[in-house]
């Protein structure tokens, strides 16, 4: 088996290949899985969030590549289903463990699997009309419940973490190499005031939230955790991934990252100088970006983001609140409440998971969002190390706006929220550079 290093070496290799051949993407997903489930088996939690980060990263890629037909035959959401699966066995083969919350996220998955009885029953039950269920409703709230009792009170460094986003690092690789070959070609591309589904390969929201993830983790570990000895290649991913963000034309992406970063310098009250500086280079690195984005669109940009328009999610979500009110106890069903969103005529998919699951569970969908968010404010509570709120406060923040805006298209916001669980255990030697532990004491 490989060791951790040789294991991400082969990944950037395998990375390089599927970019100049996607056929072979089932290869690679197939491997990491093989991997996963290893890892999982002999209990090394460690290793197995590196595969599930690695998956995460590059769940974008698989769809870009399925829905550009260039080659892709990966399941359509595989990354939800070998992550769940990747999870459970992972679970039961540490169960002696020591988890807080085992017990709600049980009960949790319970009441899903009610709904999703409920569902069958309304249905006329086929292969197809249960893995359509399955795939686009009920695999991505498992997949968090799963990720959550996998991740539960594992412990880690907050070195690790720089670990972690290296891997998601290398998943999300060759989407940010579609981007940029697209970027190329810019000038073919149709410029609208719109999510720029040509330049995007696939759903321009997804495609942003996911860099926007990566963007967000890399300027906390730079300039909270000093976890990189040389930054200039950080700094350099970082101002290349905004950019294709932006280009994406989804404001998602932006208005995900800027008030979890936000929320989480704020974390550190007592040092308003580390604050202030860190706000007046980005602000001004922000305009300068903005504007020479602006002049490359001619205007496009600034106007997308100015422009007047009834944003489709408020009807989106008025259509589910009516569904919720005429089906109150367990909801209309999975998939069925999107006779309620053609009477609004803005299409079939919703865009907020938490008014999709009082929709379509109805009561028992609330109690589920009532269980996570239990959990998610109890952890935080329970959080005794301060230096690692920063991430803890990211990574909530962002799963909410995630869920809050493109509902679980990606399994992205559950792994984000999953990374919350862990419990980090940190000294001096966690870092790769040694970070200003006066500063640090003084500012916590």
């Amino acid at each position: 088996m490989f060791n951790l290093n040789g294991l991400y070496l082969f990944l950037i290799f395998v990375q390089i290949v599927v970019i100049f051949f996607p056929q072979l993407l089932i290869v690679q997903a197939l491997f990491i899985f093989s991997i996963g489930l290893v890892y999982s088996f002999k209990a090394n939690d460690l290793k197995v969030i590196k595969v599930i980060s690695f998956i995460s990263g590059s769940e974008v890629y698989y769809k870009q590549s399925a829905v550009g037909a260039i080659g892709s035959s990966v399941p359509w959401e595989f990354p939800k289903y070998a992550i769940f699966l990747i999870c459970i066995l992972f679970f039961l083969s540490s169960f002696e463990s020591k988890r807080y919350y085992s017990f709600s996220i049980l009960i949790y998955s319970f009441l899903i699997f009610i709904s999703v009885l409920y569902t069958l029953l309304l249905n006329e039950i086929t292969f197809e009309g249960v893995k359509s269920i399955m795939g686009f409703y009920v695999m991505g709230p498992f997949a968090l419940g799963a990720t959550i009792l996998a991740f539960d009170n594992v412990k880690i460094s907050l070195y690790d973490f720089k670990i972690i986003i290296l891997y998601y690092a290398a998943g999300i690789f060759p989407a940010i190499i579609f981007l940029l070959k697209n970027l190329s070609i810019y000038s073919t591309i149709k410029v609208i005031v719109d999510s720029n589904k040509q330049f995007s390969g696939y759903g321009p929201i997804h495609v942003s939230l996911a860099i926007s993830f990566l963007i967000g983790l890399l300027i906390i570990s730079i300039i909270k955790y000093h976890l990189w000895k040389n930054v200039i290649l950080p700094y350099i991913v970082i101002v290349i991934s905004f950019v294709l963000m932006m280009l994406t034309f989804s404001r998602s992406g932006f208005y995900a990252l800027l008030p979890s970063v936000f929320i989480a310098f704020l974390y550190q009250p007592k040092n308003i100088k580390s604050i202030l500086s860190v706000a007046l280079i980005s602000i001004v690195s922000l305009i300068i970006i903005l504007t020479k984005l602006n002049n490359f669109t001619n205007d496009a940009l600034q106007l997308r983001y100015t422009i007047e328009e009834n944003d489709p999610r408020f009807a989106l979500m008025k259509s589910d609140f009516d569904a919720w009110l005429d089906n109150p106890v367990l909801g209309a069903g999975f998939g069925r409440a999107k006779k309620y969103r053609e009477r609004e005529n803005r299409g079939l998919v919703s865009h907020n998971e938490i008014s999709r699951v009082l929709a379509e569970q109805g009561i028992l969908g609330f109690f589920c969002i009532l269980i996570i968010l239990s959990i998610v404010i109890d952890r935080i509570k329970r959080e005794r190390l301060k230096l690692f709120m920063p991430y803890i406060l990211f990574l909530t923040i962002f799963s909410f706006i995630f869920f809050n805006s493109n509902a679980f298209r990606l399994y992205l916001p559950g792994f984000s929220l999953g990374l919350v669980f862990l419990s980090v255990n940190q000294t001096e030697n966690h870092y790769s550079r040694k970070p200003n532990l006066t500063e640090n004491k003084k500012a916590y």
